[in-house]
């Protein structure tokens, strides 16, 4: 006599290891976000990314945008750099320039969590203003 036993996910019987047809859908999905993983993975390591990254870090000296939109000047060591709309939101910006911004770790937490918490608009005008620190700072006129 077989032993079943109840799926938590879809609460079928099933005798064996596992339910076979939840693990065929875990299985699908995570084979999918792997795939989708893996393509951003390969477009954060190409050459065309890591020349569009040191430019961005070059046009702005290294400094943090973020913390330069409340006044604070602080340089990125190390730089990371933010996609101000999302890489996912519109992948054709993945490397323009204007779209990118050094950061710090710190910094780059925060932008997100105020993109999550509904305060993309202001975390925008943020970045915008801290731009426009910077131009007025650093650039001659």
């Amino acid at each position: 006599m077989a032993i079943f036993k109840r799926c938590n996910r879809c609460h079928e019987l099933y005798e064996g290891e596992r339910c076979q047809k939840c693990h065929t859908k875990i299985s699908v999905a995570y084979q999918r976000r792997k795939l989708k993983e893996n393509e951003n993975l390969k477009r954060y390591h190409s050459r065309v990314w890591q020349r569009c990254r040191q430019e961005v870090i070059n046009k702005y000296l290294g400094y943090d945008i973020w913390l330069m939109g409340v006044g604070i000047v602080r340089a990125c060591k190390p730089a990371y750099i933010h996609h101000i709309v999302e890489r996912d939101e519109n992948p054709d910006l993945f490397l323009d320039v204007d779209n990118l911004i050094p950061v710090i770790h710190a910094s780059h937490e925060e932008i997100h969590k105020w993109y999550d918490g509904g305060k993309r608009a202001e975390a925008i005008a943020r970045i915008e203003k801290g731009k426009e620190e910077f131009t007025r700072r650093f650039h001659d006129s």
